[in-house]
């Protein structure tokens, strides 16, 4: 086997290694917000599914589990606190927080969530009392009045979702009152803003060069697939697909750049700065004229000093 093969073999192998998705712990029901004596499903997401898993609480190993779900039947307000799971190579998942309450209301929303989701608040009050109309409020202000129905719910949301939410609710037991609810909504990023760079870097001329366009995705969902899309001086220069490179010829690629990227499962589209492909010759042009009128600028200097 040649050295350069050899090494080609050892690229691939790390490459692949470096690629694997982390784990993701799901909730079911998805909130991360749970009263006393309810019952919540934790589910183990992995690429490869594995056979085996091993689950932690407040980094302390839960022993006596060892598949992909973990399920507590009647929770109590010890069990409040992080939760991980990790597969056999060593992999673990992000912490995700359940908490666990007493009392009559609770504003539930899922443990975490991402810009172009569904953003899905319910208002619930405590199984054992009677609960009614409810009303919706984001930083104060009022997103929905009175209505009987405990869910409110906006789709393909962005960053500016984040705030401090909370439902008003009309409660009986034995005695008719309001209860208020609040939950902290932080969105977190689908994926990185991409940043575009040319190959080679300064580009010679006579030479073709190569775009390459970058995002990273987010560590709290499972591999996400992106697509990559090119635009020369707002024109489409290469459709949205896997391929996160284009390679343009010489003579065509002066001009200015940026790329996009987008998830195959969501609407979220983002852009990249834009690069300035320049002429070489215009380039040098421009910088033979700039440097001479900064040595006439320093002549004139000079000899302003010296008459006075």
């Amino acid at each position: 086997m040649s050295s350069k093969f050899s090494a080609l073999l050892i690229l691939i192998i790390l490459e692949k290694a470096g690629s694997a998705a982390r784990p993701v712990l799901k909730f079911t029901p998805n909130y991360g917000t749970i009263f006393k004596g309810e019952k919540i499903k934790m589910t183990c997401d992995s690429q490869p599914k594995e056979t085996e898993y091993a689950w932690f609480f407040n980094n302390e190993k839960i022993g006596g589990n060892k598949g992909n779900i973990y399920e507590i039947l009647s929770a109590n307000v010890m069990q409040s606190g992080n939760y991980q799971c990790q597969t056999p190579d060593g992999s673990k998942s992000e912490m995700v927080t359940l908490n666990v309450t007493e009392g009559p209301l609770i504003l539930q929303t899922a443990p975490y969530i991402h810009e172009g989701d569904r953003l899905i608040l319910k208002c619930h009050h405590n199984p054992g009392i009677t609960g009614n109309r409810s009303k919706f409020y984001k930083n104060e202000a009022e997103l929905r009045g009175w209505d009987n129905d405990p869910l409110f719910m906006v789709s393909d949301i962005t960053m500016n979702a984040s705030g401090v939410y909370s439902c008003i609710k009309e409660l009986w037991d034995s005695r008719s009152f309001q209860s208020t609810a609040y939950a902290t909504i932080k969105v977190k990023e689908l994926f990185t803003v991409p940043v575009i760079s040319v190959t080679p870097n300064p580009a010679k001329a006579g030479y073709n060069v190569t775009l390459k366009c970058q995002a990273t995705a987010s560590k709290y969902k499972l591999k996400t697939e992106l697509l990559y899309g090119f635009y020369k001086d707002g024109q489409i220069i290469q459709r949205f697909s896997l391929a996160n490179q284009s390679t343009i010829p010489a003579g065509k690629r002066f001009g200015k750049y940026y790329c996009a990227a987008t998830p195959k499962t969501s609407t979220v589209t983002k852009k990249s700065q834009e690069i300035n492909l320049k002429n070489s010759k215009a380039a040098l042009t421009q910088n033979i004229v700039g440097l001479a009128l900064y040595e006439c600028i320093l002549i004139m200097s000079f000899m302003f000093i010296f008459i006075t």
